[in-house]
């Protein structure tokens, strides 16, 4: 299950129930098992897969320098982060010296959170994955969600 983060519950119209309608919302998403979309609290363990995860999959890491997922990835291997950092990348071998995967169903190890950096066309397929990947939870920083509303 999935839910939303809002300061304002959903109307009738706006009933989150697929993963694309809470990604068309430009929502932040995690997997919530225990829990209902609204009305019942949760617990912060939930949260430290965001927090205080020990592996994250950058899902659209980039050797181009200046663009997001360069950064993004930079920053992740660069400084103090102590958990596991893996690049997705459908185009390259490596990413900034670093094997790279083409999907996170190819990382072999378990990955907690997913960063995802890529159009947002292709954000549902990624977000699919993650969910098979049994990724926790998913940060997402994508463009191009204008045209939904």
């Amino acid at each position: 299950m999935l839910i939303r983060f809002s300061l304002q519950q959903p109307t009738t119209r706006q009933k989150l129930t697929t993963t694309a309608e809470i990604l068309m919302n430009r929502s932040l998403i995690l997997p919530i098992y225990k829990s209902v979309l609204w009305g019942t609290c949760m617990g912060t363990e939930y949260l430290d897969k965001l927090f205080e995860t020990k592996s994250i999959a950058v899902i659209g890491a980039s050797n181009r320098e200046g663009s997001a997922g360069y950064r993004i990835f930079h920053n992740l291997i660069s400084n103090d982060y102590q958990g596991k950092v893996y690049p997705v990348n459908l185009k390259h071998e490596k990413i900034q010296g670093i094997k790279a995967y083409k999907s996170v169903l190819d990382i072999p190890d378990t990955v907690e959170m997913a960063v995802v950096i890529t159009p947002a066309k292709t954000v549902l397929g990624v977000a699919e994955e993650c969910g098979k990947k049994g990724i926790h939870g998913m940060l997402i920083i994508s463009a191009g969600f204008k045209e939904v509303g």
